[in-house]
């Protein structure tokens, strides 16, 4: 059932300069299936080769503001991508190796131990297979920061995660020494898995958090300085930061646990794993990218560059439990780009308050974008929408 309140009164989906202005009946097609997702606001893009079908915006960002395509909200896991694409970026300027030690650029030690004598690379990082587990002491209970103290119990209430007072959050670097390091006060006997690195995939943020960290060692400069330089700025992705405590931003959307039930406002400590934040128009532009690169027409990277962040690196020994879906990122692995069985690749996103997916079928040239600013209640309801999404962006090509 459409909720009456989030539509009510709202303006209708900005076009983006990138847009050649979408047909009435997409767009009602595409608010008529938002509604029984129950969720307070959503963001979309499609893309078709260099053509944008659809940015939009629905629903509610809380209060009186409506959810538009202008709206910033944080993406999940989606955010990896960038960590590849900023890998990349270091390898054609001769800053990192894919294959060297990633000890070269640490501060502190950081070895698999049961494997002390093989190093993790960042291409281990980067697929996931470096055999480094998120555990629930150093990561899950280390990493949410909110905003002001704990004031809200109904978080613990509602999410397995402990989120942490601002008094008592740790820098990035602190967290991954205490959670990786040889020493590390948190790191235990299920820090890492029983395998071999470069063996077994296991999906780790902060696996991707320590190869963040790496790259911003190497380079000499800050994650999001070198990501802004060599990503953002290149594609006029004006909207979008990455979520380290910029909470008065008049275009970010408040969060929800559920519909009409805010979440308080919180931050990652690893946000390289999960923080980017940013609007529908800059995925456009960022899908856009993604399709150009497909066809061996990235602005971002060489051909070679991008060849190497798309290439399967995985085979079915890499996996126990090898998800054989179309829209995943445990079937094949990229550098932090997931692939499904049938090639399509991208990734999907989750944190307290959202849920985020953005794929790209490089063979037809496509590619769709979507996130909404409420926990779900139905996963299924918004796969629904997703797959309306992704056949209108398919049509469109």
């Amino acid at each position: 059932m459409l909720v009456p309140i989030l539509l009510a009164g709202c303006d209708p989906p900005e076009r983006s300069s990138l847009e050649n202005g979408p047909d009435q009946a997409l767009l009602d097609t595409v608010f008529t299936a938002f509604g029984p997702m129950q969720v307070m606001g959503a963001g979309t893009a499609l893309v078709s080769g260099d053509s944008v079908v659809l940015v939009a915006g629905l629903g509610s960002a809380g209060g009186d503001r409506p959810y538009t395509s202008a709206t910033v909200q944080n993406i999940g896991s989606i955010s990896k991508t960038f960590i590849g694409v900023a890998i990349m970026k270091a390898v054609e300027l001769g800053l990192v190796d894919l294959d060297a030690p990633i000890q070269h650029h640490l501060p502190f030690p950081v070895h698999h131990p049961h494997f002390p004598e093989v190093p993790i690379t960042l291409r281990h990082l980067a697929t996931h297979t470096s055999g480094i587990r998120d555990t629930e002491a150093a990561y899950y209970h280390q990493t949410y920061v909110l905003r002001v103290a704990a004031s809200d119990p109904s978080w613990n209430d509602w999410s397995p995660l402990q989120p942490v007072d601002p008094d008592d959050a740790v820098s990035m670097e602190q967290l991954l020494e205490r959670a990786l390091a040889d020493h590390g006060e948190w790191r235990s006997d299920s820090s890492f898995t029983d395998h071999r690195p470069g063996t077994r995939f296991e999906y780790s943020n902060l696996g991707a958090t320590l190869a963040a960290f790496v790259l911003q060692r190497a380079v000499g400069t800050s994650f999001e300085a070198f990501t802004q330089e060599h990503i953002l700025e290149p594609l006029g992705m004006q909207d979008s930061y990455w979520q380290t405590g910029r909470w008065d931003d008049p275009a970010r959307t408040q969060l929800f646990r559920a519909m009409q039930a805010p979440l308080p406002d919180y931050r990652l400590v690893t946000y390289p794993d999960g923080g980017f934040t940013t609007s529908s128009r800059d995925m456009a532009r960022y899908l856009r990218e993604l399709i150009r690169a497909s066809k061996g027409r990235g602005t971002l990277l060489s051909a070679a560059s991008y060849a190497e962040l798309l290439r399967p690196q995985l085979d079915s020994t890499h996996f126990a439990d090898r998800s054989m879906a179309r829209f995943t990122d445990e079937h094949n692995m990229g550098i932090f780009l997931g692939m499904g069985r049938t090639g399509y690749f991208g990734h999907t996103g989750g944190d307290p308050g959202v849920t985020s997916m953005l794929f790209v079928d490089p063979e037809q040239g496509i590619g769709c974008y979507a996130v909404v600013n409420t926990e779900l209640e139905d996963f299924g309801a918004f796969m629904q929408w997703w797959k309306l999404l992704w056949r209108k962006a398919g049509e469109a090509g």
